[in-house]
């Protein structure tokens, strides 16, 4: 698994839920999603991808910094983007429909 699995897995989490959500007209179903996926980048997704030290070997902290700042920022932006790209299509659709 790479990070690029986790942000097309995040992507198409969002526009399948968020579709759900209007359907069901779920309250504040949107905002606990990003929110639940905003944690989750700052949390959990990074220590999936931590390197793991062998016995003897220097313990650099670098990689795992550079994990953590990965999904800090780029999944974060992935889930902004989406966000406002679903935002978007939805206006758009209600200009056209």
């Amino acid at each position: 698994m790479v990070p690029a699995d986790i942000f097309i897995a995040e992507i198409l989490t969002i526009l399948v839920l968020f579709t759900g959500f209007d359907i069901w007209k779920m309250p504040y179903g949107k905002e606990i999603l990003i929110a639940l996926l905003v944690l989750a980048n700052f949390f959990v997704f990074p220590r999936l991808f931590y390197p793991e030290y062998k016995e003897g070997e220097p313990q650099c902290g670098l990689p795992a910094m550079a994990v953590g700042i990965l999904f800090w920022v780029a999944a974060n932006l992935v889930v902004t983007f989406t966000v406002i790209f679903y935002w978007g299509m939805k206006w758009v659709m209600r200009k056209v429909g």
